[in-house]
């Protein structure tokens, strides 16, 4: 019967390593070490490092992923007053749960600072970039589309379907005048930018405790 194929010396510490901090799956390490995935799960057992189910093992995956953003790291002045100032904004505006980044208002200027600050911050990739509209009965939901997506360069084709808000029913209610162009959330569908964004935001808020 042939030997069975053991771990020992750097390679039982870069075993270790890979999968328990680097969160590896085990196929990975045992393609790495080049050695075959069962020597790689005997190991394991035999460290009492127990092996990771199903949902352990997608996270791990999940946070093995590249992100779809690139953060800038090095900011000019303006630049950092850009991230500050977008902050500012999502921690007033921006969803708080969920996994996608959603910042919803009805301010222009404001919508195309947030915009900014996640094209030349956070380098996105522009095809998860979503936009959606809530207007008012008497609004024209392509008009509102063109507009926006003229105002913040998103292709209308990423524009989701307006939701029109009727008033309670009363056909005709008048529409608040400071939503002319009704009330766009910008959205990005990666959790990880999320959870930058709101570790940003616990950055600055802990400047205000000082």
């Amino acid at each position: 019967m042939p030997n069975k194929k053991v771990l020992v010396g750097e390679k039982a510490n870069r075993a270790i390593h890979l999968y328990t901090d680097k969160m590896q799956s085990g196929s990975d390490v045992a393609r790495t070490l080049g050695v075959g995935i069962q020597t790689v799960y005997r190991f394991l057992r035999r460290e009492g490092i127990r092996r990771r189910d199903r949902t352990e093992a997608a996270h791990a995956r999940f946070e093995q992923a590249p992100p779809s953003f690139s953060l800038k790291t090095r900011l000019s002045i303006s630049e950092e007053n850009l991230k500050f100032g977008s902050c500012m904004l999502y921690w007033a505006e921006g969803a708080k749960r969920g996994r996608v980044v959603d910042f919803a208002n009805s301010d222009p200027d404001m919508c195309a600072i947030f915009i900014r600050f996640l094209r030349e911050i956070c380098h996105i990739d522009e095809t998860r970039l979503r936009g959606y509209i809530y207007a008012h009965l008497g609004q024209k939901p392509r008009s509102l589309m063109r507009y926006w997506s003229q105002r913040l360069n998103i292709p209308v084709g990423q524009f989701s379907k307006t939701y029109i808000r009727k008033h309670g029913g009363r056909q005709g209610a008048k529409r608040p005048e400071r939503m002319v162009h009704g009330l766009v959330h910008i959205r990005y569908s990666d959790v990880k930018l999320l959870r930058q964004i709101h570790e940003w935001i616990e950055e600055y808020r802990n400047m205000g405790r000082w």
